[in-house]
Order: structure tokens, then sequence, then C-alpha cells
């Protein structure tokens, strides 16, 4: 199963190819393969974070920013670069994060509640 995350819903977005400040908006549809997440977290920033976009203007997340957290699979890790072979192999996992402003609170449940019908709760 895929995700598929589609533009002009109001969805921001940042992943470890990006510095941690940079906060991008979704432009342009993307799937992301379910099978491929290992971890997915569900949490709200509590407190405002001054964040930057693509034209290097600041701006501040709300509090209560609503954040979906999806951690890859370790295969899907990459290694450092000063990593030879045997030695010190550090890899770095990929992750997403999908941020969603308070008022956003539609397009957040609509993704939550697709990803939780695929979740068994023991």
């Amino acid at each position: 199963m895929f995700l598929k995350i589609k533009k002009d819903r109001g969805i921001k977005m940042n992943h470890n190819g990006m510095d941690k400040k940079l906060v991008v908006d979704i432009t342009s549809n993307f799937l992301i393969n379910m099978a491929h997440i290992g971890e997915i977290s569900f949490y709200s920033q509590h407190e405002p974070r001054q964040r930057v976009d693509l034209a290097g203007h600041s701006f501040t997340q709300p509090a209560g920013t609503l954040v979906i957290h999806l951690q890859m699979a370790h295969t899907y890790a990459s290694m450092t670069g000063d990593s030879r072979e045997g030695i010190n192999r550090v890899r770095e996992k990929v992750y997403y994060k999908l941020y969603f402003a308070p008022e956003n609170i539609d397009s957040y449940q609509e993704l939550r509640n697709a990803i939780e019908a695929r979740v068994v709760n023991l």
C-alpha cells in the first residue's frame, strides 16, 4: 500500500536530507511505500518553532502544529561519508516529517485514519 501525499493540501514537510529548520510546502503529489516505513509517530508541537522556507524567510510554526513522523526501514539508510568498509559504519535512517497547521486538522485526520486502518491494536 502507498500513501499518496497530495499537493495544495496545506501540508509542509522536512526530511533528513534538509536542514532541520528548513520546512517546505508540498508542491507536487508523491507516494510513500508503506512497506518501507519502519516507524510512525504522531505528535503535536507544544511550543512555537522558528523555521525557514525555501526563499530563506523565517517564520514561526505555531504551538499545536500536528506532525506525522515517518521513519523509514533500516534498509533505506545511508552511510556517513567518513565510513570505511567494516569500520565505523554508521547508518543514517531516512525520515520524513509532515507538518499540519492547527487549522488543517482535516488533512491530518484523513492521513492518520488511512495509516491507522492498516494498524492492528492489541
